[in-house]
C-alpha cells in the first residue's frame, strides 16, 4: 500500500497534528443518557402542571353545574306553583312550555350524572344524611315527623349528596298532660264537719202559756 495518492503528494501523519484542550460545555460535559433523563424529568414536571390545572378546572366547573342544578329545583318549584294562577287566566300552554324547558334541564343533568331531589312529605329518619332542618313546625295535622316544606332541593352526583336540602320539618302537636284526679278523701278532710249538737234548750217566758 503505498503512503501517497494518485498525485504522488505524501499523506499527513500523526506528528503533522498538535495537541489542544478539548473545550468546556457549561463547565462540563453532559452525558446523552443524563441529558435525556433531564429532558424526560422536566416533561413529567409539565405534564403533572398540566394534569393539577385540568383538575382545578374541573373541580371550579362541577362546582358551577351543582349551583346549576340548585336553581334548576328551585325552577321546578316556581313551574309547580305558577300552574294554577296560570290555568285561572288561560295560560295553560304557557305553563306547558315552562314545565317542558324545566324538564329538558333536568334530563341534562341526569345524563351528567346529576341529580334533583325534593323530599317534601318524606319521613324525617329517610332524610337525615341528605336534608338541613332549618325549622320545625307542630301540628295535629301530622301524624309523625315529615318534610313539610321544602326551601332547597338537595343534589346528588353519581348517588353522592353533593348540595343539602334545606327543609321545615313537621311533627305532631304535644298531647296535653291529664289533668290529675281530685283526691276525694282529701277534700272531705278539708270541708268542716257539721254540727250535729242539738240546740240548748229555751226557757219558758211569760207569755208562754
Amino acid at each position: 500500500m503505498s503512503s501517497s495518492d494518485e498525485s504522488g503528494a505524501a499523506l499527513p501523519g500523526w506528528d503533522d497534528f498538535a495537541e489542544r484542550p478539548v473545550p468546556e460545555v457549561h463547565g462540563a460535559t453532559t452525558a446523552p443518557e443524563a441529558e435525556l433523563a433531564g429532558v424526560l424529568q422536566r416533561r413529567h414536571e409539565d405534564l403533572a402542571a398540566a394534569r393539577g390545572a385540568s383538575a382545578a378546572a374541573a373541580t371550579r366547573a362541577h362546582a358551577h353545574l351543582f349551583e346549576l342544578a340548585v336553581l334548576v329545583g328551585t325552577l321546578e318549584q316556581q313551574v309547580t306553583r305558577a300552574e294554577e294562577p296560570l290555568a285561572a287566566v288561560g295560560e295553560q300552554l304557557r305553563h306547558r312550555e315552562l314545565k317542558n324547558v324545566k324538564d329538558r334541564m333536568l334530563d341534562l343533568l341526569r345524563a351528567a350524572g346529576v341529580e334533583v331531589r325534593d323530599p317534601l312529605g318524606l319521613p324525617a329518619e329517610d332524610v337525615l344524611d341528605w336534608a338541613d332542618p332549618v325549622h320545625w313546625m307542630q301540628s295535629p295535622d301530622f301524624d309523625a315527623e315529615v318534610v313539610a316544606e321544602t326551601n332547597r332541593y338537595a343534589v346528588f352526583h353519581d348517588g353522592a349528596v353533593v348540595s343539602f336540602a334545606q327543609v321545615v320539618m313537621g311533627a305532631p302537636a304535644p298531647v296535653p298532660a291529664p289533668e290529675p284526679e281530685p283526691d276525694t278523701q282529701a277534700q272531705l278532710k278539708s270541708e268542716p264537719e257539721p254540727d250535729t249538737e242539738p240546740p240548748p234548750a229555751r226557757t219558758p217566758g211569760p207569755t208562754d202559756t
